[in-house]
């Protein structure tokens, strides 16, 4: 906890806030998981009730994808539209693509979806992304992946009264646009390997 503590005070020093989305409300209730778990192929509770309580396929969770169902569960909390699809383009029809993400706004990375907690500068690596969400290594966690594997920032939009998620998608394209959350895993080994290179050169001979 001490080096996630670390991590985000630096990213927060360089993060932005908007007056129209309260992304630091939905933030907040997503660092309150922390630590939630499911080990794969087992059941869990709480990721069960992310997947009811936003109308998301049990597919998806049966399948160990539960990265969508988690942001959705964050933003409903805070009367913020969500998708109900485990799928990029179905978030395109709740959320608004921003060159400029504020805290809490939504990440989209090949294979997976998180919350956006900042900016980071790595030694060795460069530009980072800090990212908030479920599903990465099986958990609720924030981790850092390289700002070129980011494919865009979107902002949600407030829910008026009454409003309820549908699906917008063909069903015969879900598996094209699948948030499958093993993706993205391959630019946090490209993190991590790059990491253990700057702190175990290979020797001279």
């Amino acid at each position: 906890m001490k080096l996630l503590s670390i991590l985000l005070a630096l990213a927060f020093a360089s993060v932005a806030y908007s007056q129209e989305y309260n992304g630091k409300a939905v933030f907040d209730t997503a660092m309150k998981e922390i630590p939630t778990y499911k080990m794969p192929g087992k059941e869990d509770e709480r990721v069960k009730q992310y997947v009811q309580e936003t109308s998301n396929d049990f597919v998806t969770y049966n399948q160990d994808g539960w990265c969508s169902p988690f942001v959705a569960w964050c933003l409903k909390q805070n009367g913020y539209e969500y998708a109900n699809s485990n799928t990029y383009e179905e978030w395109q029809f709740v959320s608004t693509r921003t060159e400029n993400p504020v805290l809490g706004d939504i990440v989209i990375i090949p294979g997976h979806i998180a919350l956006f907690a900042g900016w980071l500068d790595l030694p060795g690596y460069g530009k980072a992304v800090l990212i908030l969400g479920g599903n990465q290594a099986s958990r609720v966690c924030v981790l850092p992946v390289g700002a070129g594997n980011v494919l865009y920032f979107m902002e949600p939009r407030k829910a008026p009264d009454g409003w309820a998620p549908k699906k917008h998608v063909n069903s015969s394209r879900l598996m094209d646009e699948k948030l499958d959350d093993k993706s993205y895993m391959m630019s946090i080994l490209e993190y991590q390997m790059k990491k253990e290179q700057r702190e175990n050169p290979a020797p001279n001979f």
